[in-house]
């Protein structure tokens, strides 16, 4: 009887598993299948020339001029 505990446990636990990196896998999927926008790519390489940034947020435009 424990035998049969333990072996429900143990597919239950691989079944979980499974589901969870089946899950990870699906979202990474669907998040590289759409483009980031500008603002997401700004974010993601802040290096991006401040001329560049301040046509993507115009409130960057006043950190230009001050250096």
């Amino acid at each position: 009887m424990k035998d049969k505990r333990k072996l429900l446990l143990l597919l239950l636990l691989l079944y979980t598993r499974a589901l969870c990196w089946l899950w990870l896998i699906g979202i990474n999927v669907y998040d590289a299948s759409y483009p980031l926008t500008q603002e997401e790519t700004f974010l993601i390489n802040p290096s991006i020339d401040l001329l560049t940034a301040h046509q993507i947020f115009p409130e960057v435009k006043g950190i230009q001029n001050s250096f």
